[in-house]
């Protein structure tokens, strides 16, 4: 075993943090937690899928919540789905970095397992240019440029609120993670190559 065990990715939208998360994982022969994250940690909670996943990396305006927990477990009631949400894939992250190494996708786990004492955590921040990744975006939803820009320039809102909301640290800000990439001034599998030669 390397330096690091676990790496956390943060992405701006369409800059290809996904992807090279998920290649980077099958190349090192561990597993990759993205939208595992929100199947596996709703197994903890007696919500609906259909209910949390619209709170996934979305923090919740405080004067417009749109679900309150009314379930069984009294450390839950009165909050809103991205609370719980949160606090459900917060325990699995835990659990899972306490049981294998892996890559997790967004969802704060950086912040996370660093405030929890773990100390072989690399995380990472991926970003692109713009022009990028409007194009990307546009070519792997197949919608046209204006509606693309709508999309991440909203996911990008969303994702800044949630993390910063939650982790108290400045989201896409180089000072907050160990380790920033460009993909724009990169092959991918050179990124992936260079990401598999820093955990190993």
């Amino acid at each position: 075993m390397g330096r690091y065990d676990i790496v956390c990715i943060g992405r701006s939208y369409g800059s290809d943090g996904r992807r090279i998360a998920k290649e980077a994982a099958q190349k090192l022969g561990i597993k990759c937690y993205d939208k595992e994250l929100l199947e596996e940690a709703i197994k903890g909670g007696d919500i609906s899928k259909d209910i949390l996943e619209k709170f996934d990396e979305r923090k919740v305006n405080a004067f417009m919540h749109t679900l309150y927990y009314q379930g069984n477990d009294q450390s839950r009631y009165g909050k809103n789905g991205s609370e719980i949400l949160y606090e459900l894939q917060k325990q699995f992250i835990l659990d899972r970095a306490a049981k294998e190494p892996c890559i997790f996708v967004g969802r704060c786990a950086d912040a996370i397992l660093k405030t929890a004492g773990f100390r072989n955590v690399l995380s990472v921040f991926v970003a692109a240019a713009y022009d990028d990744r409007l194009n990307r975006v546009m070519e792997r939803r197949d919608i046209p440029e204006k509606e693309a820009a709508m999309l991440i320039r909203n996911t990008d809102k969303q994702r800044k609120a949630y993390y910063e909301f939650y982790s108290g640290k400045e989201w896409g800000k180089p000072e907050e993670y160990d380790l920033c990439i460009n993909t724009s001034a990169w092959e991918r599998n050179e990124l992936i190559d260079m990401l598999c030669g820093i955990y190993a």
